[in-house]
């Protein structure tokens, strides 16, 4: 196991940046590849998008327009 902590996006070091790891998915990110919503930082739009968009478990579709049941 690599254990190396670097942004997902750019590949910077804690050295080179100061990271912050999502509230989604847990990746880490540098400040300059964050993306705000609600006051938290995420590492992309899609992880802020899920983290406030709550399924409906009785949809049959995804808030991604993709089918649960494949």
């Amino acid at each position: 196991m690599g254990g190396e902590v670097k942004c997902r996006t750019c590949g910077k070091g804690p050295t080179e940046a100061r990271l912050q790891i999502c509230s989604m998915c847990h990746s880490r990110f540098c400040g300059d590849h964050s993306y705000r919503r609600g006051g938290k930082p995420f590492c992309c739009k899609r992880c802020a998008e899920e983290f406030f968009l709550a399924e409906d478990p009785d949809s049959p579709t995804s808030p991604w327009g993709e089918d649960d049941e494949a």
